[in-house]
């Protein structure tokens, strides 16, 4: 069975942005969130450490203080251990661990702070 799970990507920008700080705008972040922009590859993993899915990240819009970007990765396939290994930007933010239906839920955020 594949399925299409929602992700959420959200990094503070609050006097880290380049560009216009307008609600709704593009934005980009600077110096320790520089791994996180558009192009920026996503990747989850089953608990073993097999690669289930990857996609990149669009263009990041302006949410109040925040650079958000939202994103999508289809037909993940279903883990019999339920867990779900989330990457974003470099190996160094390691990764967010999710169940199922943490992910189902539509509300399953990564947040870089």
């Amino acid at each position: 069975m594949s399925r299409g799970m929602t992700y959420y990507v959200q990094a503070d920008a609050a006097g880290g942005v380049k560009e216009d700080l307008q609600e709704g705008g593009k934005c980009a972040v600077e110096s320790a969130y520089a791994d996180l922009k558009a192009g920026s590859q996503l990747v989850v993993r089953s608990s073993d450490g097999k690669v289930l899915a990857t996609d990149s990240l669009g263009d990041a819009i302006v949410s109040g203080d925040d650079c958000n970007m939202v994103f999508m990765i289809a037909k993940v396939p279903r883990q019999d251990d339920d867990i779900y290994e989330v990457a974003v930007g470099n190996e160094a933010r390691g990764t967010i661990i999710f169940t199922e239906a943490e992910l189902a839920s539509g509300d399953a955020r990564l947040s870089v702070n």
